[in-house]
């Protein structure tokens, strides 16, 4: 099957396979042998903070595919068509994804009394509504994963004025306003988790990493230089410089642990301040290495590039939004149907890794690819009635 888009740019299909598999492993796979040996531990632990490229992935390809879609555009663009784009991309799977986790909760989890079958049905109104991470102390109900999901919603709803602000603006202008966001971002986080928000419960916890502001500097940076992208800046890298660059960001996991220690200690020493590095990775203070890497990532020539824009890559790439969806029902549902395995971890895990990698080819296959293209099958894009540079 042909594409539209270069070759570049579909390796950062096999990057977002990748990001979505170590969220899954760091999830449900610490336990499983020989995950559980270190250095390999070390890294899979800092599978949460893939979260935050995932925002930073959504900017830099949106601003690419709707930069020139809307360049005839003087103001504000249709908003129907993209609105009908986005809820074709993101709702069906969600929404089955839902779906399927209510079922697991009342197949495989505790019996429902009155009082939880009033606060469950509330949760999942509020999750189908896509408001979970807007709801601290049910940010994680009904399908945990499925809160990065709200917080896509939040930032598909910003994106067009983000996009009108940023677009046709200067190379020099783009870069100040992508490393100015990011300052602002890791800024109002810190200010945010330290002062505003202090101490830990449950409550705190959703506030601090799941309010979906929180990640909309993250967001701004992946348009800026997705628009430096399309404008046709590239980085005057070798390919060895880039594969060698790729290597480092793979490899950086193993010492942000020790990293984020130190930072820790040496704020508590010198400021009287105990920062959670952790948690302000998770809503982006990483983002430049995550644009280091996507950036090497699509730099033609190397290995690294054609791993990531092979066959195999592409078809996990395709897959990894239900992989991401279902890794939470799927996992209760073969821990219950397969509890003779609770005591071999390891072969519990190989057996929902398959299992997951099943279903999440089958949702794309039979429910997101025909519910997307039922939903904008017809669908074209509107000529502007006043283009830019006209008179009007």
């Amino acid at each position: 099957m042909k594409t539209n888009k270069p070759d570049a740019l579909l390796a950062l299909n096999g990057l977002r396979y990748l990001a979505a598999l170590w969220v899954v492993v760091y999830h449900y796979g610490r336990t499983a042998f020989p995950l559980t040996q270190q250095p390999l531990l070390t890294y899979l632990e800092q599978g949460f903070m893939a979260v935050s490229f995932f925002f930073l992935l959504s900017g830099f390809v949106l601003a690419q595919v709707y930069v020139k879609r809307w360049q005839s555009f003087a103001k504000l663009p249709p908003l129907a068509d993209y609105a009908r784009a986005r809820f074709a991309r993101l709702y069906p799977l969600y929404a089955a994804s839902l779906l399927f986790a209510i079922w697991v909760e009342i197949r495989y989890g505790p019996p429902f009394d009155q009082e939880r079958i009033a606060t469950y049905l509330g949760e999942a109104i509020n999750a189908f509504a896509l408001l979970q991470a807007w709801s601290p102390g049910h940010s994680l109900s009904v399908n945990g994963p499925a809160w990065s999901l709200s917080a896509e919603a939040f930032l598909y709803l910003m994106f067009p004025f983000c996009l009108v602000v940023l677009r046709g603006r200067g190379r020099r202008t783009l870069v100040v306003a992508a490393c100015a966001a990011f300052i602002i971002g890791l800024l109002f986080n810190l200010v945010w988790m330290v002062r505003w928000f202090p101490g830990y419960s449950l409550l705190l916890r959703d506030m601090r990493l799941y309010l979906p502001l929180l990640h909309l500097c993250t967001f701004v940076v992946g348009i800026a230089v997705g628009l430096l992208y399309a404008d046709g800046w590239r980085p005057n890298w070798s390919s060895r410089t880039a594969a060698g660059l790729v290597t480092c960001c793979l490899l950086s996991p193993f010492l942000f642990e020790r990293v984020f220690q130190w930072l820790l200690l040496a704020g508590a020493r010198h400021f009287n301040v105990a920062v959670n590095w952790g948690q302000l990775a998770h809503n982006g203070a990483l983002t430049p290495l995550w644009l280091l890497l996507i950036l090497a990532t699509t730099t033609r020539g190397h290995l690294w590039h054609r791993l990531a824009a092979s066959r195999l890559a592409q078809a996990g790439g395709r897959i990894s939004y239900a992989l991401y969806l279902l890794q939470l029902p799927l996992w209760l549902a073969v821990n219950a149907e397969c509890d003779s395995l609770r005591a071999l971890p390891s072969t519990m895990f190989a057996v929902y890794l398959i299992v997951l990698h099943l279903f999440a080819w089958a949702a794309y296959r039979y429910w997101e690819k025909p519910w997307r293209a039922r939903l904008l099958a017809g669908h074209k894009t509107k000529k502007p009635r006043h283009p830019v540079g006209s008179a009007a």
